[in-house]
């Protein structure tokens, strides 16, 4: 059982993992179809399908009870410009300070 502190790192780093395993399954496809031609290999292809089935468990399982959601919202948000000018400022000497 996790502390309620130690919970909401362990559902970020987790979404962190998922958009992680999706970019290299996607990156990694389109390397092997590139290159299933010239060596007829479909070892890097099954890799990548394993790892893109891994990402899409994640994904539903992250949506349902880990607060996806809230996370990529988040991300959503630190993203935009349309902040106010204080809330600006203050992102933005967090993130120097980090």
């Amino acid at each position: 059982m996790t502390t309620p502190i130690l919970r909401p790192i362990l559902e970020r780093t987790a979404y962190a993992i998922y958009l992680m395993l999706l970019i290299s399954s996607l990156c990694g496809m389109l390397v092997s179809v590139m290159l299933l031609p010239q060596t007829g290999q479909f070892d890097l292809l099954l890799l990548t399908l394993g790892m893109a089935a891994v990402a899409r468990w994640l994904h539903s399982h992250g949506q349902t009870h880990w607060h996806f959601r809230t996370w990529e919202a988040s991300l959503d948000a630190a993203g935009s410009s349309d902040l106010p000018g204080n809330e600006r400022a203050e992102f933005v000497a967090l993130l120097v300070q980090f």
